[in-house]
């Protein structure tokens, strides 16, 4: 999806924002419920489309993101590496800013550029704190490591990046040396989510707990790397090279995991073709970008081949699609909360008349959220529609090259039937210049006719019964949606 419809649809969802929160006021909605709607605007508000890298401590985050990037610009170590959230943006020169927090570091409260070589410093926990030398001033809150700093962003010229799209670090979870409620405060601002699992100990009980919550935050297409699986392969390969345990390890983690994501569902493995679970190796994938020119079949091996074209087709179709969704699901939760709010005054009321009064604020209710969702929907339509027209302008973009593979082909079939009279030679060559420039346009014609047919044809067949799906999939919900409300 382009920036330009990402902004029009921010700015719709806005708009509907607005009417929840009056809803919410009106119908004295519980304050929780009215924090959610205001944490929903912040969130839509947002110009940049989020994806935040999450996991707990030594998952492989930094490490992931480095070898995404094809630089190791973020810090890697055994111990706790990463203070702070780091923002990865899009920008044509490589510099890296970093922002203090306020009366902490000695060098003054103002953000600082600093080279992308000397970034990672900044990110570092000391666990010598001792020994700070000015740029490192970490020090001890409680048991805690806190850094001076309070985030950074990072500028690289990476197509990834274009249009809108920021990758962040975060500071690792369940680990006492760090600050990981950092990441979960951080949590509210952002629009998807890579989860990554440390192959060597999956799906652990404290990691099922912090999944199970991103989807009660309405994040239910989180995308998981089960890192270090080339550790995973060692292991196995040390204790007798079993490949029937290794898949049954694969087999048993994706059931795991496929339990908190809708990637897993049809109407999004037919639009990624993949389930959004992913086996990797960071550190094969490091080396084979590290490796000139690159070495292709290293970093299909590392599983980082399929991951990327994963994350870039799950950009380009769904980053708008993910935020409607999300304040679909804040409609429904404001709604059913409204609805049990004024079921509970009507069963509380004495007097007929404030009875009366209640029904009808109850019925209001209803139906400003059903208009909400009907509206929604509708630009949902809309906003599949321009996501499709996007795809198959690239489609189309593919006709002229096809059809200049073809040039030889149609000139070796052209037979002359011209006349050629030697004693007016140039009337000759018109004539056969002619001739072959109707064979020649007959020709492409004809392709254009069969690669309409059997390409373009197809192509908008499938996306229209992609579009078909996902909204009755989408209606459905709704319809599930009213019927909890009444």
């Amino acid at each position: 999806m382009n920036t330009a419809v990402f902004k029009e649809t921010v700015i719709k969802l806005d708009g509907q924002l607005d009417k929840l929160q009056e809803i919410a006021q009106s119908t004295g909605t519980q304050q929780d419920i009215v924090e959610i709607i205001k944490a929903l605007k912040e969130k839509n508000q947002s110009k940049n489309f989020k994806v935040l890298v999450m996991g707990e401590f030594s998952a492989g985050k930094s490490t992931m993101i480095n070898a995404l990037i094809g630089e190791p610009i973020l810090p890697e170590r055994a111990l706790t590496a990463t203070a702070i959230i780091t923002e990865i943006k899009y920008g044509a020169d490589k510099k890296a800013v970093i922002y203090p927090i306020k009366g902490r570091w000695t060098g003054g409260d103002a953000p600082f550029e600093v080279p992308v070589t000397e970034l990672r410093k900044y990110l570092l926990i000391n666990h010598n704190i001792g020994d700070a030398d000015g740029k490192d001033a970490n020090t001890m809150e409680g048991n805690v490591i806190a850094s001076p700093f309070e985030r950074a962003e990072v500028f690289m010229p990476l197509d990834i990046l274009k249009d809108g799209v920021e990758i962040i670090d975060s500071p690792g979870l369940n680990d006492p040396a760090s600050h990981g409620d950092i990441t979960h405060k951080y949590l509210p601002n952002v629009h998807a989510i890579i989860y990554c699992v440390n192959g060597l100990r999956a799906y652990s009980q404290s990691e099922k707990v912090v999944i199970e919550n991103l989807i009660l935050k309405h994040y239910t297409t989180p995308m998981f790397l089960v890192t270090r699986y080339d550790n995973v392969c060692e292991d196995n390969e040390n204790s007798g090279g079993d490949p029937e345990e290794l898949e049954i390890f694969r087999k048993t983690v994706t059931a795991d995991l496929a339990k908190h994501t809708d990637l897993v569902k049809p109407q999004y493995t037919s639009m990624l073709d993949g389930n959004g679970i992913f086996f990797v190796s960071s550190r094969d994938a490091k080396k084979a970008k590290h490796s000139s020119p690159w070495n292709t079949e290293l970093l299909k091996e590392s599983g980082y081949q399929d991951f990327e074209r994963y994350l870039s087709d799950y950009l380009i179709k769904c980053k708008g699609d993910e935020l409607s969704k999300m304040i679909v699901e804040g409609i429904r939760t404001v709604g059913n909360d409204a609805i049990k709010s004024l079921n509970e005054q009507y069963n509380a009321a004495d007097l007929s008349l404030e009875e009366f009064e209640q029904r009808i604020k109850n019925v209001k209710v209803r139906m400003e959220s059903a208009k909400a969702q009907a509206d929604l929907f509708v630009e949902s339509f809309e906003l599949e529609l321009e996501n499709a027209l996007t795809e198959l302008k690239s489609t189309c973009k593919a006709l002229p090259k096809e059809a200049y593979d073809q040039i030889d082909t149609w000139r070796s079939t052209y037979q002359c039937s011209v006349k050629k009279e030697m004693l007016h030679p140039k009337r000759t060559a018109e004539a056969i210049a002619k001739e072959f420039e109707v064979h020649m346009q007959g020709q492409y014609e004809s392709f254009t006719v069969d690669w309409t047919e059997n390409v373009l044809k197809p192509e908008v067949s499938k996306k229209m019964k992609r579009i078909g799906e996902k909204l009755k999939n989408r209606a459905e919900d709704l319809d599930e949606g009213c019927q909890e409300g009444r």
